[in-house]
């Protein structure tokens, strides 16, 4: 309701969150770091397991040049994954833009869902939805709505 104005490019996945907050759609508490020791600190604050992902709209499937580290359990553990992640982007995606390094509060249980816009040459926005992690390369059961679309419909 009330329309959210989307950027001109590709954002990150901290922005997007930031956009879909403003929307009423929260997410687990997290920060895009800059330095290993930042990472730890905000870790600390918001408590393990924690989540370690490259930081990059450049990089869409992160996960594909191991740049998601889950179940961080500690200091130690977030300084190597910090350094292991910044390694790999260096090693496997060296053209990248990298914005730091996203730390998230991982969450337990529920089910995991990926939500996307994508603009369609021919119909303009359209939303995507579906089960996230591997299930959307494997499962492929994902939804597709042009936009705007109302509630009673999402």
């Amino acid at each position: 309701a009330g329309g959210l104005q989307w950027p001109a490019s590709t954002p990150g996945e901290a922005e997007v969150k930031r956009l879909l907050a403003r929307a009423g759609i929260e997410a687990a508490a997290e920060a895009v770091l800059g330095s290993a020791e930042e990472a730890v600190a905000f870790a600390e604050g918001i408590g393990y397991p924690v989540v370690l992902k490259l930081a990059s709209a450049d990089i869409q499937h992160k996960s594909e040049i191991g740049g998601v580290l889950l179940g961080v359990s500690d200091a130690d553990a977030v300084r190597a994954g910090f350094q292991l992640l910044l390694r790999r982007a260096a090693e496997k995606a060296p053209q990248a833009r990298l914005d730091g390094v996203l730390v998230a509060r991982q969450l337990q249980g529920g089910v995991e869902c990926f939500m996307g816009i994508q603009r369609d040459p021919l119909f303009g926005p359209v939303a995507l939805f579906g089960l996230g992690g591997i299930f959307v390369e494997v499962l492929q059961d994902v939804v597709f709505r042009r936009c705007p679309f109302e509630v009673d419909e999402a």
